[in-house]
């Protein structure tokens, strides 16, 4: 059984050069997302991650009232698939760490993009469609598509 007044966010940011035109559009959503959530009953915890071509891990989960003010600068190219799947692994790690008594009752996956693709190599959108559709099916989470039009 899980905490059903728990919730634990993953936010993943496309940072790639296409971003640019969006820039402050992309950083007023994500803040305006985390003072909503913020007004939410419960606990909940959010982690950042940000790509281009490069994944990384802007910071790990925290305490939402904790989250750090986060600023945009894009880059490069848009390894979107990769970004995804590698999220949803390394999110998946992190919850199943937990003791089942203490995991969230509720999971929402945040993907900031504009939608283009063009450097993925390790994924491809078959395998993250697989990966979400398991992911939403198997373990109830929710995913949220912001700037994008991808499923």
């Amino acid at each position: 059984m899980t905490d059903k007044n728990f919730t634990a966010i993953a936010v993943l940011m496309d940072r790639s050069g296409s971003m640019q035109t969006i820039r402050s559009d992309a950083e007023g959503a994500l803040k305006s997302f985390i003072e909503e959530q913020a007004k939410v009953e419960g606990s909940c915890t959010i982690r950042l991650s940000e790509f281009d071509t490069v994944y990384n891990d802007v910071y790990p989960s925290v305490s939402l009232p904790f989250a750090p003010a986060y600023s945009l600068r894009p880059r490069g190219g848009t390894a979107l698939y990769d970004g995804i799947g590698r999220l949803i692994n390394d999110f998946g790690t992190e919850l199943e760490a937990i003791p089942e008594p203490m995991r969230p009752g509720n999971v929402l996956v945040v993907i900031v993009t504009d939608g283009q693709e063009n450097s993925s190599r390790e994924f491809n959108k078959g395998m993250v469609r697989a990966m979400i559709q398991n992911q939403s099916r198997v373990y109830n989470w929710n995913f949220l598509f912001l700037a994008a039009n991808q499923y």
